[in-house]
């Protein structure tokens, strides 16, 4: 018996990045019923304006993000400033899940979101 279709309707989204992978994966996610609330820009506003404008999310600065009442937090920024943004990152509220997009990282480089309380997790796709 094959396995039940599964959606992602109703999972509450918040997206750190938006860049290629975290554009990629939220817009995808959207499209699968997820409820994008929040876009955090770290380096580039007008991209997360835009991604945000898209999704029907807000875009802030990523160091006013509190994610806490949504089911995931996306954390796709570029792999040498993913510590900085983690630290920076648990230092708020955040979700309950916490997956970053780095293909050279595990789930230790957020360690201080783990400290913090949330499950975390590397998740990279093959392609953006």
């Amino acid at each position: 018996m094959p396995p039940a279709a599964r959606s992602l309707s109703d999972l509450e989204l918040c997206l750190a990045g938006s860049g290629r992978v975290g554009s990629s994966l939220a817009r995808w996610a959207a499209a699968e019923g997820a409820l994008p609330r929040a876009v955090a820009y770290h380096e580039n506003p007008s991209a997360a304006v835009a991604l945000a404008s898209d999704l029907g999310a807000r875009a802030v600065p990523l160091d006013e993000l509190d994610s806490a009442g949504a089911d995931l937090l996306l954390v796709a920024v570029a792999d040498p400033a993913l510590a900085e943004v983690a630290a920076r990152l648990a230092g708020r509220p955040q979700a309950r899940v916490v997956l970053h997009t780095s293909g050279s990282r595990g789930a230790e480089a957020l360690a201080p979101l783990a400290a913090a309380g949330c499950a975390v997790g590397a998740l990279h796709p093959l392609k953006a």
